[in-house]
């Protein structure tokens, strides 16, 4: 039998603890809704990260009316040091390919000034970074996305 994208393998109610959902679909534009857990399945309430993984939240929710021109050149320290990072963390993810690292430092320095100091930006390049530091198999991708977010 063969899996077609909406068919889902179900596992009995017992077998809960013992299954890990690996669901790498980014797919916002997915309409179905999928089904809650009951309540009377067990679920661990504490779950932890490796001690060598952290989280740490990389992007502004300030709106960015609030301090529109007084957080100008903080933003701008604050983008380049991000970006910085980001090519830091990716450069020995890239060692067999890296043009691709020259090619988006380009793109950054041809990038508009108003948009690299831009509240816009520093939240792009803080989702790239903080997912580029979670899931290195997908170094390129969000290289990628940041070229993307820079060609605006």
């Amino acid at each position: 039998h063969e899996w077609t994208s909406k068919e889902k393998a179900v596992a009995p109610a017992s077998m809960a603890d013992k299954i890990i959902v690996l669901d790498d679909d980014d797919d916002e534009n997915d309409v179905e809704q999928r089904p809650q857990p009951s309540s009377s399945v067990h679920r661990p309430k504490n779950v932890s990260l490796p001690k060598n993984q952290h989280l740490v939240q990389t992007h502004n929710t300030q709106s960015p009316f609030s301090s529109a021109k007084k957080n100008t050149k903080a933003l701008q320290v604050e983008n380049q040091k991000l970006f910085d990072e980001f090519v830091q963390h990716c450069t020995p993810l890239t060692t067999e390919c890296p043009e691709v690292l020259t090619f988006l430092q380009t793109k950054h320095s041809k990038a508009c000034p108003d948009y690299l100091c831009s509240v816009e930006f520093r939240n792009a390049l803080g989702q790239c970074l903080t997912q580029a530091q979670s899931n290195v198999t997908k170094t390129f991708v969000y290289i990628s996305e940041l070229c993307t977010v820079l060609r605006q």
